[in-house]
């Protein structure tokens, strides 16, 4: 028995269609969606490569289309969407993966293996809580007789002119630059000058200690040379690690601490509202925590051992502060939004007896649009807070 042969079409003109589909809203996709598979079903379903170039006409199409009728609609309902903020933060997330080589800097920092045996030597300034540069004579009469000492080296960063704009000039010595560059933290320069001997009066100082020594002990051989000149004094030391990761551990805690409050306080009553009310809030604290370790990595130091003001605030204030912000948003989002599908509810409907809602006030309702159930708010709640949720049987949906 011979029958019509059946007509199919290709599955990448499907995909295209479809994901140009979504550019549309739901009034217009179907409809849209039935006439350009009909128009390929009837001519084009053969030959697949002028399938897929008759398939390209279709992003134009549906643009035109969406210009037209449904723009305005089409942003109403993706602001509704249960997955807008899950998609949001994830193009959040590639973006900055995309701008940083995939979070390079972020990725070295975590994986280089710690070391506290380089340390940064700074004088301390008495009744001012700042530190300074060492004199280089201190350090020459403490090389001679320490024996915590690996390697040395004396560098600064100066502020220079250059065509009439002012630049960074790194100024290190050889040693210098080798434990700069091995270090997990760096200074910020613009311009590296090479001088094999540079010796000025005041530098900061860069030290890798021998295996077993300690800062005790650099501390201890100090303080003999701290006696013979009056501005001598013995200095602070600071491992380069401890600097680097000073902020892991409170910004850290913080931001676990604002993720588990707003997945606490987020209620819902189906796996699929709760997949969708998680994905939004882990997504976008993944997006801040890579971008405020890529921030850490990339932190520079002075020659003193201290981190510039403005890197203090966007290494502590920034993620703690946008992520409180994001986490806030997002537990304000999730309040008003069904349990059971993680829809936006519907605008409040005042309840109460008509006559008495200045004196009796009801207070109101916010519906679900499936009818899975309302949020009651006001007097009307039988709670505390002011605040209930209903849930209907599944006759009402």
């Amino acid at each position: 028995m011979s029958g019509t042969p059946v007509r199919t079409v290709a599955p990448e003109v499907r995909l295209l269609l479809a994901i140009t589909g979504l550019l549309l809203p739901r009034s217009l996709r179907r409809d849209w969606m039935r006439e350009w598979m009909a128009e390929f079903l009837q001519g084009f379903g053969a030959e697949r490569k002028r399938a897929l170039a008759r398939a390209a006409g279709a992003i134009a199409d549906s643009w035109t289309l969406l210009q037209i009728h449904g723009w305005r609609q089409r942003l109403a309902e993706l602001a509704r969407s249960r997955a807008t903020p899950a998609v949001f933060s994830a193009l959040a997330l590639a973006t900055a993966a995309w701008s940083t080589h995939g979070f390079q800097s972020a990725r070295s920092f975590l994986s280089r293996p710690a070391s506290d045996r380089v340390v940064l030597l700074m004088q301390p300034i008495p009744f001012m809580g700042k530190s300074a540069r060492l004199p280089l004579a201190q350090i020459a009469l403490w090389r001679r007789e320490s024996s915590a000492i690996e390697a040395l080296g004396v560098w600064n960063v100066e502020r220079e002119s250059s065509q009439g704009r002012p630049i960074r000039v790194l100024k290190a010595s050889p040693a210098a630059r080798r434990l700069l560059a091995e270090s997990p933290i760096r200074p910020q320069y613009d311009v590296v000058q090479m001088e094999e001997d540079y010796a000025p009066r005041f530098a900061g100082v860069i030290v890798k200690l021998r295996p077993g020594a300690t800062s005790s002990q650099i501390e201890a051989e100090f303080s003999a040379t701290a006696k013979l000149q009056k501005n001598w004094r013995v200095p602070g030391v600071a491992p380069l690690v401890a600097v680097a990761e000073a902020p892991l551990l409170p910004v850290g805690i913080v931001l676990a601490a604002l993720l588990l409050a707003t997945l606490v306080s987020i209620r819902t009553a189906s796996a699929p509202a709760f997949l969708c009310a998680m994905a939004g809030p882990c997504l976008c604290l993944a997006t801040i925590t890579a971008v405020w370790l890529e921030a850490v990595a990339r932190t520079p130091v002075t020659e003193t051992g201290q981190v510039p003001l403005f890197w203090y605030a966007l290494l502590y204030f920034f993620p703690i502060a946008t992520a409180a912000l994001a986490m806030w948003l997002f537990r304000r989002s999730a309040a008003h939004r069904c349990r059971t599908c993680f829809q936006p509810l519907l605008s409040a409907v005042l309840v109460g007896m008509e006559g008495r809602c200045l004196f009796e006030p009801g207070g109101s309702e916010h519906l679900c649009a499936e009818g899975h159930g309302a949020l009651v708010v006001g007097h009307a709640a039988q709670n505390e807070s002011d605040k209930e949720w209903i849930s209907w049987s599944h006759t009402w949906a």
